[in-house]
């Protein structure tokens, strides 16, 4: 496995591992409150939660103190290598910073009338909602795209885990009403495959969903013009989307609190 050149902070079943600290700017003169998230010795860039919202700096705007943190936190963080890197973290997560992140529908009628839909945060967690009008939709239904910043992650996430198509899954942390969605992953090449996932009956309390990289299934154009590429590579991955799969009328409702990497098994 690769030497981590990012080393993320995470939550693992509920459990919050933090950094929290007190921040001053190069100069001196500014300071401000902050959980480390992410630390790229390699670009020098730093990522920080601070009152809910995700700051993404390079280290040369910290002062030398802070510098000098950053390379020790670095340090005793390399001595436990991760078993799993967050591709998004949704807590304590505010609706301005993840629609910085986050591609959706704007919230009401949306699509000619074919679904009511509404973003917003449920104890800090992303949670989508809405319904889908009798005769007004074909599935799959959009639901949510990474943008900028959730796709750096993404790609951080995948390179540092040295993922795998045979070693690695996608692990989502989600609750919700019993519904067929689906994940997309979309390469470099703008190949795009997929993977369903069923929330069960009942479901109320969180639940784990772990999708291998090799059951993945190539979608669209790409199936027809790229036989040797059936099956994903997750060092060439750049984009996720979640979309509803069953395209059944009535209500659904999706709260997810996390995104991650790791191992199969």
């Amino acid at each position: 496995m690769k030497t981590q050149s990012i080393v993320a902070i995470l939550t693992i079943f509920g459990l919050a591992i933090t950094s929290a600290r007190t921040w001053t700017s190069s100069d001196g003169k500014r300071t401000f409150e902050g959980d480390l998230k992410a630390y790229d010795a390699d670009s020098g860039q730093v990522s920080v939660l601070s009152n809910g919202k995700m700051l993404v700096f390079p280290e040369a705007k910290l002062s030398q103190g802070d510098r000098e943190f950053l390379k020790q936190w670095r340090k005793e963080q390399a001595d436990e290598p991760a078993s799993r890197w967050p591709i998004a973290v949704f807590d304590d997560a505010d609706e301005a910073t993840l629609r910085k992140n986050w591609l959706f529908f704007s919230d009401g009628e949306t699509g000619g009338g074919k679904a009511s839909y509404t973003v917003g945060c449920s104890n800090g967690n992303l949670k989508v909602s809405g319904v889908l009008n009798k005769g007004r939709i074909d599935p799959p239904f959009f639901l949510m795209q990474s943008l900028g910043p959730a796709q750096k992650m993404l790609v951080s996430a995948l390179r540092d885990s040295d993922a795998g198509v045979d070693t690695h899954c996608v692990v989502l942390r989600l609750k919700g009403n019993e519904r067929k969605y689906q994940l997309y992953l979309t390469n470099e090449d703008n190949k795009t495959y997929g993977k369903e996932f069923t929330i069960p009956a009942g479901q109320k309390d969180w639940m784990e969903v772990r999708l291998p990289f090799k059951d993945f299934v190539i979608y669209g154009k790409g199936a027809e013009s790229a036989p040797d590429s059936k099956l994903p590579d997750p060092q060439k991955i750049i984009g996720l989307e979640v979309k509803l799969r069953d395209g059944a009328y009535g209500p659904f409702e999706l709260e997810v609190d996390e995104i991650a990497i790791e191992p199969v098994g």
